[in-house]
């Protein structure tokens, strides 16, 4: 299985390109599982799809911050 950035919308699994379950983008997106859960599909990737990454932000944090903290 791998996630190329050639094909961002899926992954290639049997020689086939699979779509991101919502799962799978919460934990990309460094969320918990489950996160979006309890709207539409859709809604869960759009959601998904504009938010920003929760491990992103902190490396920023902490490389602006250093040990003063936020």
């Amino acid at each position: 299985m791998c996630l190329r950035s050639c094909e961002p919308n899926g992954i290639i699994q049997d020689k086939k390109i699979r779509r991101l379950t919502e799962i799978e983008c919460e934990r990309l997106q460094g969320f918990p599982d489950n996160w979006t859960q309890g709207v539409a599909s859709t809604q869960r990737y759009k959601t998904l799809g504009n938010a920003v990454s929760v491990p992103i932000v902190k490396m920023i944090v902490e490389k602006l911050y250093g040990d003063r903290g936020v």
